[in-house]
């Protein structure tokens, strides 16, 4: 399956964080939150645009795993993202695209229950 552009983009993001976490000493996976805009609308608050083939997207937030790192039993790729991304309003996060660079996440159940975002996986590896 191929991947659209804010998964794309998601991805290297994601991919980016992973190496992070791996070089701290921790699990390599990392994840993106990113926010795709209204046509012709004002980009949000805070947050870095990305443009991909005449799509504008805001990059909110990236984290990776800190489990080890910070001996916290819950402090996961996509928690830290979001934790990174500050608090938004859940039309944001309905808006929003969440990536990960694992295919199988304890958050995902969390995640769906917390709000709408898509996940998009992936089994590369670093």
């Amino acid at each position: 399956m191929a991947l659209d552009a804010i998964d794309q983009a998601g991805l290297e993001l994601a991919l980016d964080e992973a190496r992070k976490g791996a070089a701290e000493g921790g699990i390599p996976i990392g994840s993106a939150l990113l926010y795709r805009l209204d046509p012709g609308g004002s980009a949000l608050e805070h947050g870095q645009e990305i443009g991909l083939g005449g799509l504008e997207y805001v990059f909110l937030g990236k984290g990776h795993n800190r489990r080890i790192q910070k001996s916290s039993p819950t402090l996961h790729g996509e928690m830290d993202a979001l934790e990174n991304a500050g608090r938004l309003k859940a039309d944001v996060y309905r808006r929003s695209t969440i990536v990960r660079d694992i295919l199988i996440s304890r958050c995902q159940g969390l995640l769906s229950s917390f709000i709408k975002l898509t996940c998009v996986s992936t089994s590369i590896r670093l």
